[in-house]
């Protein structure tokens, strides 16, 4: 053992000495008090570069247009959309538009995070953040298609283990909440438990 004597007390001493100080990145700590769960975003960022970057392709600038969260025209101004809370630390629209994009992000890297946010949320207790659900429908396609149903077994299953009320939570999370209505025309679900399974 090392030098100097001292027994277990030591490293007993030594893990009391420790002193820990948690990093509130980009509003983390307003969140878990408030016991809401959303995406980190670049709270800095100009939204509309990240908008750019994220929304890529015709088919999701489209929805995003449908949905309200871009201009009619296609600029990268202020979406139209003002009715969702704009998250701890933020300010204005433009906060509030960059935290729906960066879901979209987030939730289009892996999709199975829509079911990992709808399982923490059942299982915690926190609520979705407004912003998921107007990003959610740019990952259901990919969640429906792309992710392997093991890997979405496996997610049904832990909250399955997590007891009666956080299962019954996750199932009206999943079959009762209606998505944003511009997603259900032309091939769109108008609730989330489809792709989930």
């Amino acid at each position: 053992g090392p030098s100097g004597g001292g027994g277990a007390a030591a490293p007993e001493a030594a893990a009391e000495a420790l002193q820990w100080r948690l990093l509130d990145f980009y509003g983390g700590l307003a969140d878990l008090q408030r016991r809401v769960l959303r995406s980190p975003y670049p709270a800095g960022a100009d939204a509309s570069l990240v908008r750019a970057s994220v929304l890529r392709y015709a088919e999701e600038r489209e929805l995003a247009r449908k949905m309200g969260l871009l201009p009619s025209d296609g600029a990268a101004g202020s979406p139209a959309r003002s009715d969702s809370p704009a998250p701890a630390g933020a300010a204005g629209e433009g906060a509030e538009a960059l935290q729906v994009v960066w879901w979209i992000k987030v939730l289009r890297d892996d999709p199975l995070r829509v079911l990992r946010a709808l399982r923490f949320s059942a299982k915690l207790g926190f609520q979705l953040h407004s912003s998921f659900w107007l990003a959610v429908p740019f990952a259901l396609s990919s969640l429906q298609s792309k992710v392997a149903g093991s890997r979405k077994k496996d997610e049904l299953v832990k909250i399955a283990r997590a007891g009666r009320e956080p299962l019954l939570t996750f199932l009206d999370l999943s079959f009762g909440f209606p998505l944003p209505n511009a997603t259900c025309g032309g091939g769109g679900v108008p609730r989330l438990a489809p792709p989930l399974f």
